[in-house]
């Protein structure tokens, strides 16, 4: 039911939007649309809005709306077992996020990228800057080289949705790794089948 309500949702903001003048909202009126029917495994409904959404999106250069739906028209493959199809999809999701951060740090390196409540620091809010993810991203990628991952390589992580996380990933897209990230309820059980899946 969540799906087709956040369908309804978005076909009501396509409807008043209408497609005159592309614009951020609509690009992403039509990516909410096509994820809620990629959701409800409406693969075929699902393509061609998310094609919509990236004309709109690449139209009005909203970079960040363009890895979303290329990060989940690669999730989209992946469920219709079209793995072959999925990689280049996702690693382009991963390059455009990672160009992003670029961008970012060069032009406004102190300014808040990230806001993180961690548990383990009593819930107290910390903030991380552009600057922060980009030095911290760059020194996990050359961690993990010298220790010979490379372009292609699948690099798991368990670790809840932090900061590090964050970091890990960049770090990960910056050296051509592939991430796996593992839910932190998994236990041995679990990780076994998803790692012995990677």
């Amino acid at each position: 039911d969540d799906y087709v309500l956040s369908a309804a949702r978005s076909d009501a903001a396509i409807g008043a939007l209408g497609d005159a003048q592309p614009s951020i909202e609509l690009g992403r009126a039509y990516t909410g649309r096509a994820i809620a029917r990629s959701s409800a495994s409406q693969f075929d409904a699902a393509l061609p809005d998310f094609a919509r959404a990236r004309v709109v999106l690449e139209s009005v250069g909203d970079r960040l709306g363009l890895a979303r739906v290329d990060a989940n028209l690669g999730i989209l493959d992946s469920r219709r077992d079209r793995y072959a199809e999925a990689l280049p999809v996702l690693e382009r999701a991963a390059e455009g996020l990672v160009d992003l951060l670029a961008q970012h740090v060069a032009a406004q390196p102190e300014k808040v990228a990230v806001v993180d409540r961690k548990s383990t620091h009593g819930g107290a809010r910390q903030a991380y800057t552009y600057r922060d993810l980009d030095r911290d991203s760059t020194r996990i990628g050359l961690g993990l080289a010298a220790e010979g991952v490379g372009n292609g390589d699948v690099v798991a992580m368990q670790i809840p949705n932090w900061y590090e996380a964050m970091a890990i990933m960049l770090g990960c897209w910056k050296i051509g790794a592939i991430i796996n990230p593992l839910m932190p309820i998994f236990r041995k059980r679990e990780l076994r089948f998803m790692l012995e899946l990677a």
